[in-house]
């Protein structure tokens, strides 16, 4: 068998040559780094296009420079012993356990029924009681006879179809009338668009609640954590902050031999190339849908054809602030408003959050969030616009609405280092597409992220765990013992 003789440059490009190279500041690149930092393995660095860490969980100052608004990820949900941020939150000496008790725990979530519209333009609405409420979640969700039991049927027994189709099919099963239709249309915008972030037009009946879930309560960072998500990604990358180089934007990964190639933009414009012996790419779905890097050879077709298949969902929120002394009309211990629309679109502009803190003080401000389609098309409005929908909105309930001091919208759709909320199972897809994107190539290039998570997709957790995943996978063939 002949030996292949390196070159002097293949030589020097081997010894020059990192353990790991990381692109992107995520919780899936954080967590990758977290892993090789523990390991010891110190010959690593981290690449994002962005001017911060954290991705898609980003914190922001409000105008006041004393209040906090999250544009991206807002939950540690489910905050028990098995899930990856809680071993965060403690890591950096946060006591969940005092936080989980401290959390509201009482709280009047309202929602409203919008009946329809009088001559004068203004609208006839009333809040449904706590019976009604009973009502509408034992009868037309989760009773024997709701939606979800009829959608499982459906799972068990027929063809892959959209999660609209199905719900189409269920509101033809009775004579429902208007307002019936209205609060079906609204529990299942609820409780699984806004949760999944793709419409339903998009979402598999198959697998559209694929997922897992850890048992436990939910912590809203920006309430339950001074700084929110951005101090929590911040603070837990400190041990390898040195390692992470921003605003620097990979254009392409060269896997064509056994040393890895990666060229990216530096911050003042130039082409810079890094050289590593495994490579582990972090960037979100939206980002490899789009192909603004270039592979070379290109990513295999089987692997492309999962990452096509795969959906990217859209939630977008728009956050209104008031003055601290201004007068709102909703009560303090408030903390979502609903509102089911008889006459409009489920689902636009009709589900508000209040991020009260532990300590009961009033924030003043409110979060309005859009999923799926009505995401994408928020996107494509101004700020002034949207201002103006998300007080329309909210004044057909409450009459005396005052303007906010400050309107702050996301738009991850049109992010260009995003591309979308995160990943959802959509129609025609199958779990195993989610393998098939996280397998590396030929064990040089490998892919993390929660978009490559089977059970924990669309969530920081999965996206750490996917991140510790690829980590450990690269140390297997280093020629050194780890343990």
């Amino acid at each position: 068998m002949k030996t292949r003789v390196k070159s002097n440059e293949q030589r020097a490009d081997d010894e020059k040559a990192l353990d790991v190279l990381i692109i992107g500041s995520g919780w899936a690149g954080i967590g990758a780094g977290c892993y090789l930092q523990g390991k010891k393995i110190h010959n690593f660095k981290i690449l994002d296009a962005r001017d911060y860490i954290g991705g898609r969980s980003r914190t922001i100052m409000l105008d006041d420079n004393k209040r906090i608004a999250e544009l991206g990820s807002s939950w540690v949900h489910v905050a028990k012993q098995n899930n990856p941020m809680v071993g965060v939150l403690k890591t950096l000496g946060i006591n969940v356990k005092k936080l989980s008790k401290t959390k509201e725990v009482e709280s009047n979530d309202e929602v409203w029924m919008v009946d329809g519209t009088k001559d004068d333009g203004s609208t006839t609405s009333h809040l449904l009681t706590d019976i009604e409420k009973e009502k509408v979640d034992e009868k037309y969700y989760s009773g024997s006879t709701g939606f979800h039991q009829y959608q499982q049927y459906f799972q068990d027994n027929c063809d892959e179809v959209s999660l609209r189709r199905i719900l189409d099919g269920y509101l033809e099963t009775e004579n429902f009338a208007r307002k019936e239709k209205a609060i079906i249309e609204w529990a299942v915008d609820s409780e699984i668009v806004s949760n999944y972030s793709g419409s339903m037009e998009d979402l598999s009946l198959y697998y559209w609640n694929s997922d897992l879930s850890f048992d436990g309560i939910d912590l809203h960072l920006a309430r339950d954590l001074k700084g929110g998500y951005g101090s929590l990604v911040e603070k837990f990358s400190r041990p390898f902050k040195d390692k992470i180089c921003l605003n620097s934007k990979v254009i392409s990964i060269d896997w064509n031999t056994s040393i890895v190639a990666v060229t990216y933009l530096s911050s003042d414009g130039t082409e810079q190339t890094l050289f590593a012996k495994k490579v582990i790419v972090t960037v979100p779905l939206g980002v490899l849908k789009a192909k603004t890097m270039n592979f070379s050879p290109e990513i295999p077709e089987g692997k492309m054809e999962a990452i096509r298949r795969i959906g990217v969902g859209h939630l977008n929120k728009c956050i209104l602030v008031w003055d601290k002394n201004e007068h709102l009309p909703w009560q303090d211990d408030v903390r979502w408003i609903e509102i089911i629309s008889c006459q409009g679109k489920q689902g636009w502009f009709t589900e508000f959050y209040r991020p009260k803190t532990v300590r009961g003080r009033v924030h003043k401000i409110l979060y309005v969030f859009l999923s799926g389609k009505y995401a994408e098309e928020m996107e494509r409005l101004s700020d002034e616009t949207i201002q103006e929908e998300a007080l329309k909105s909210l004044r057909s309930v409450y009459e005396d609405v005052p303007s906010p001091k400050q309107v702050v919208v996301s738009r991850w759709g049109n992010d260009e280092y995003a591309k979308g909320a995160y990943s959802f199972n959509r129609v025609n897809q199958s779990p195993n597409d989610r393998r098939v994107l996280e397998r590396p190539l030929k064990k040089r290039v490998y892919f993390a992220g929660e978009a490559t998570s089977r059970y924990y997709f669309g969530t920081c957790h999965g996206a750490m765990l996917s991140g510790l995943a690829a980590a450990k996978n690269t140390t297997r063939s280093f020629p050194f013992n780890l343990w």
